[in-house]
């Protein structure tokens, strides 16, 4: 992307300013978030459904200091598609999950069955005006087994 002046966009993304030079990339503050939110404190735009806390904190730290994106963790499949779905229906906002990190072998619901019922949930509110605008869910797999 590039842009006629020296400075960075207000999104927070890096742009190319004429010379071909990267501007310094800075985090939006809580405080422009909550303008742009009307007052709302949502952060999360990652959910992780991962059982194993330990797998959770590399991803955690990664996203948190590399990209300043903070994550909701859900411990089972089925409390994952339940933060899905409640995080499509709040009203504060319109900060929704823009990506779902999804761990195959869980407790209660695995990967496989909380995804179908993610994608479910998606095809049953896109289809009411209300929820019109939500897009696709994308869920990237990942496990920690290790074939002996």
């Amino acid at each position: 992307m590039t842009s006629s002046s020296d400075s960075s966009s207000e999104s927070g993304y890096k742009v190319k300013n004429k010379k071909g030079k990267k501007p310094q990339q800075k985090a939006p503050s809580s405080a422009a978030k909550q303008d742009n939110n009307k007052g709302c404190s949502c952060q999360a735009t990652v959910l992780v459904c991962e059982d194993n806390f330990y797998n959770v904190v590399p991803l955690k730290m990664i996203l948190r200091t590399a990209y300043h994106i903070e994550i909701e963790r859900a411990e089972n499949g089925k409390l994952g598609a339940e933060a899905y779905e409640r995080n499509l229906k709040k009203t504060c906002c319109r900060e929704y999950y823009k990506l779902i990190f999804m761990d195959i072998n869980m407790p209660v619901l695995d990967g496989f069955g909380s995804a179908e019922l993610i994608y479910k949930t998606y095809e049953t509110l896109s289809k009411q005006p209300a929820y019109s605008h939500i897009e696709h869910p994308v869920i990237f797999a990942m496990t920690a087994y290790k074939n002996e």
